[in-house]
């Protein structure tokens, strides 16, 4: 089985407000099990590359984890604070639908009639 590897291309920087400074957030409480899933979790993310150790001097957010139905554990990382302080670039959000009527104008659209049965 290939293992796949995530390649950067450029380096990623987050434009903060003229004037802000970066959030330094304390980690959260954890219990053991929680904080033994964390490290876990993140040791697997880095062998597969999916993320890499931040060069970043402050911590933006720490993670969260959130369990999952059948009792294993996913990663979230709550960045409110960090979104407030970042430079907007106001690009406009298209929903699928407009995009869909777009690429596809005379498209038939499927019509399924309510009173009409199959049997």
């Amino acid at each position: 089985m290939s293992q796949k590897s995530y390649h950067q291309t450029h380096d990623h920087v987050i434009p903060l407000l003229e004037g802000a400074e970066p959030i330094n957030l304390r980690p959260y409480r954890y219990s053991h099990d929680q904080k033994a899933a964390i490290e876990k979790l993140v040791d697997e993310m880095l062998a597969a590359a999916v993320i890499k150790p931040s060069s970043s001097p402050l911590p933006f957010s720490s993670p969260v984890p959130v369990g999952r139905m059948g009792g294993s554990w996913r990663l979230c990382i709550d960045y409110r604070k960090l979104n407030s302080l970042t430079i907007n670039k106001n690009i406009p959000f298209l929903s699928w639908m407009n995009s869909w009527k777009r690429a596809v104008p005379n498209e038939k659209k499927p019509f399924i009639d309510p009173k009409k049965q199959v049997n």
